[in-house]
This record gives structure tokens, sequence and C-alpha cells, in this order.
């Protein structure tokens, strides 16, 4: 007997294929049919979206390696900064310190340097911190396209409800006019006949 699920049928295709049986344990072969049972198998929809999920779970991960390493870089970045402006304090520090030197050549020296370090904040202030700015960025991006759109259309749909109203002023306009026209001749008329009465 087979046993067929209740849950999901699956589609079966039996082959009948003949195929002499192999001798049991007693050492008699049985001659017949063998039949071969090929079942198609159908794709499961939960294992195709445990599939998905975990490849969005390797893409997660996989961008959130990527934010590390750009914060590590970034990471770099400031260090660097920071050993340069720390050089550049030192170097006032031993021109403040020494004698040999003029006034003139060590505010000379000293604007140099705060100008050097301050070029070096700009530099870094514009250096993007992470991946998430941009992402940031563009979603904003898209999300002022949208909008727009929807005012586009909105603005659409008021341009046709302006048209439709037009054109029905136009039709009822026209209308007026034709029963004035069709009003106004009886008047003309009923003036008419009672002149021939008098007559």
């Amino acid at each position: 007997m087979v046993y067929v699920p209740t849950r999901r049928p699956r589609p079966t295709i039996v082959v009948l294929r003949e195929n002499p049986q192999p001798e049991d344990k007693v050492g008699n072969s049985t001659k017949g049919e063998n039949i071969e049972k090929v079942v198609r198998v159908e794709k499961d929809p939960a294992l195709e979206a445990e599939r998905e999920h975990m490849r969005d779970l390797v893409m997660q991960e996989r961008n959130l390696r990527r934010d590390q390493e750009d914060d590590t870089q970034n990471l770099h970045i400031r260090i660097t900064h920071l050993h340069s402006s720390h050089s550049v304090t030192s170097e006032e520090e031993t021109l403040s310190s020494s004698p040999k030197i003029p006034c003139r050549e060590r505010r000379r020296i000293s604007s140099d340097s705060s100008k050097l370090l301050e070029a070096q904040r700009n530099h870094h202030h514009y250096l993007p911190a992470t991946k998430h700015d941009f992402q940031a960025e563009e979603s904003e991006v898209i999300s002022d396209l949208g909008r727009l759109e929807k005012e586009i259309l909105n603005e659409k749909d008021k341009i046709h409800q302006r048209d439709t109203l037009i054109i029905e002023c136009r039709a009822m306009s026209r209308e007026r006019t034709t029963l004035k026209l069709t009003h106004g001749d009886k008047p003309l008329n009923e003036d008419h006949h009672p002149g021939s009465r008098d007559r």
C-alpha cells in the first residue's frame, strides 16, 4: 500500500521496467516485473522562503562587514589627523620656547600652522563617516521624488477637473443661449398677434 500525503498531493510518474529481482537470502531468484516509482518533486515554498531569508542574512552580514571596514578606515584617518595636530602643537611649543626666533617670525609660523590645522579639520569634516550617510541621502532623494510625483499627479487631477468644469459651463451657456433664442421668438409672435387682431 502506497502512502499518499493528504496535505499536499504531488504528481507521481510510475514507470514499469522489466528487471529481474535479486536473489533473496534463501537463494531463490524471482522473475517478474520490478515497479519503479519516480516522484516529481515540487519546490517547497517554506524552504524557498527560508533560503531567501538566509540570503538576506548573508547580505546583511556582508554589508555590516563593509561598514566596519569603513569605520576602521575612518578611525585610521582620525588617528593620522590627531598625530599631525599633535606634531604641529609640539612645533608651536618648541617655537614659543626658543628665544632665538624673532616675534614676527614666530607669529607667522604660528598663523601658518593654525591655517594648516583648520584646513585639515575642514577636510576631515567633509569626509563621509560611513556609507549610511550616502544611503540616508539616497533615501531622502527618493522620498523627495515620490513627493514631487504625487504633487504632479494632484496638479494634473486639478487641471483635468478644471477642464471638465469649463466644458460643462460652456455646454450650459450654450443651452441657456438656445433657450433664450427660442423663448425670445415667442414674445415677438405674441406681440404680433394682438396687432393683427386690432386690424
